[in-house]
Order: C-alpha cells, then sequence, then structure tokens
C-alpha cells in the first residue's frame, strides 16, 4: 500500500491525514464503542495544541481509509 493504490480495488489513492482532536489522551485503538470513550490502547499523543494526526490513504471510490501509526 505504500504506492498508494488501493488494496481492494486497485485504484489510485489519496495521500492525507485523519485528523482527530483530544488534549487527553489522543488517538486511540477499542473494539468496543465505551461511555466518553475511555479505555483502549492510545496510539497517536495529541501536539501541544490537542491535534492529532494520523497518516494514510483514502479511496475515492471505495470509501475506504488505510491508516499507519
Amino acid at each position: 500500500m505504500d504506492d498508494g493504490v488501493c488494496p481492494s480495488c486497485g485504484k489510485p489513492m489519496m495521500k492525507g491525514f485523519l485528523v482527530a482532536e483530544s488534549f487527553v489522551e489522543g488517538a486511540k485503538w477499542t473494539r468496543e464503542k465505551t461511555k466518553l470513550a475511555l479505555g483502549g490502547e492510545v496510539l497517536v499523543k495529541p501536539d501541544g495544541f490537542g491535534n492529532v494526526y494520523i497518516d494514510g490513504y483514502r479511496c475515492l471510490d471505495c470509501r475506504r481509509v488505510y491508516l499507519r501509526y
């Protein structure tokens, strides 16, 4: 996927970032939705402004996002 080709449809993907805001812990991975998004494993810590940037690729045709943290 480093070349920006969608593994599902084979079409070119758009490189970019998923942006989230979190002053507390940053972007987390959890297997279930919880109240107030508590728990989970921290993947990316927020910067000084509370923003989290995760780089990845987006396929406009498949509507899929592939992220790297």
